[in-house]
């Protein structure tokens, strides 16, 4: 082992070797939450400070309901591009920020200027019915409240109005 010896003593230096180690997943990202593909959404309840968000506000208009964090490296492009989505589309935009507390998300929605309305499920019990795991990630459901795809990683117009048109 490298080191060097000072005043008698040994002293080892630190190695700057990399190595390689193989990353393995249980659950592909590609197909995480797809077996909710085409079911309803009618189950939902979540009471946070708008108001309770219940599955039967996504009916009557397609919706994007998007699990988000603040510490997301790409959270604040997600907001601005789920905003014009909102704005441009007429597609129905619901942001709900997973195991966030409320001061949190009111911060980074604060200093992010951001005026789409958002939700935050404090206790992550909404993810962890639907076992989310990978944030950001958007249900693209249909009028009818049926999940029409679900998308990982960020989320174009473009591809929410692919998958919902």
């Amino acid at each position: 082992m490298p080191g060097i010896t000072l005043w008698g003593r040994r002293w080892v230096l630190p190695s700057f070797e990399t190595v390689a180690v193989p990353i393995v997943s249980q659950v592909p990202i590609e197909s995480e939450g797809q077996a909710l593909v085409g079911k309803p959404l009618s189950e939902i309840t979540l009471p946070t400070k708008n108001g309770v968000l219940y599955g039967s506000d996504l009916l009557g208009q397609p919706t994007v309901v998007s699990f988000l964090t603040t510490w997301s490296p790409v959270a604040a492009d997600q907001m601005m591009a789920l905003a014009a989505l909102a704005e441009n589309s007429g597609v129905k935009v619901i942001p709900i920020f997973e195991q966030e507390t409320q001061s949190m998300v009111d911060l980074f929605i604060k200093r992010g200027g951001y005026t789409l309305p958002v939700w935050v499920d404090e206790d992550g019990k909404l993810g962890e019915e639907f076992e989310l795991g990978t944030a950001p990630l958007h249900w693209l459901v249909d009028s009818k409240g049926m999940i029409k795809a679900i998308h990982t990683g960020f989320l174009t117009s473009e591809g929410a109005g692919k998958a919902l048109f």
